[in-house]
C-alpha cells in the first residue's frame, strides 16, 4: 500500500511515486499555482505541481525567491486549513549543505526557497515543508 502525503508542500522524487507514495491525477504548473494564490484562489485539496526544477533554475536574484516565498506564505492560513495537499515531482533530491535537487549535472538548492522549514521524512526521497516558509 502507497503511503499518503501530509498537508503542506510534498518534494519527492518522481521514481517514488506510485511505487512508495500515492500519485495525483490533478495537475497544475508552478506558474499556475503562484498565479492562483496571488489571486486568493486556492488550489484543488491534492495536486501535483510540476515546474518547480524549471522556475528554479531562473530564480535567480533574492527579491524574485523572496517574492516566491511570500506568496506561498501569504496563503499558508488559508491553505492549512483547507487541508492543501500539493505534490511537487522532483529528479532527484541529494544532501550537500542541505537539500538540493539533482538536475543534469547541477545542484540546486533548495534552501534559498524553503529555509530550514523544508524537513526530511520517513523515506529517502521525500521532504516536506509547511505552508509558512518565510
Amino acid at each position: 500500500m502507497n503511503r499518503s502525503f501530509l498537508t503542506g508542500i510534498n518534494i519527492v522524487e518522481r521514481s517514488l511515486l506510485r511505487t512508495k507514495f500515492e500519485d495525483c491525477d490533478q495537475i497544475i504548473s508552478i506558474v499556475e499555482l503562484l498565479r492562483q494564490l496571488r489571486t486568493n484562489q486556492t488550489p484543488p485539496t491534492k495536486v501535483k505541481i510540476v515546474g518547480l526544477e524549471d522556475l528554479l533554475t531562473v530564480l535567480q536574484s533574492k527579491e524574485s525567491i523572496r517574492l516566491f516565498r511570500r506568496t506561498i506564505s501569504d496563503s499558508a492560513d488559508r491553505l492549512s486549513q483547507r487541508g492543501i495537499v500539493l505534490i511537487v515531482p522532483v529528479s532527484k533530491i541529494v544532501m550537500n549543505t542541505g537539500p538540493s535537487i539533482q538536475l543534469d549535472d547541477q545542484h540546486i538548492p533548495l534552501a534559498p526557497v524553503f529555509g530550514n522549514r523544508l524537513q526530511p521524512r520517513d523515506h529517502p526521497g521525500y521532504f516536506h515543508a509547511p505552508f509558512n516558509i518565510s
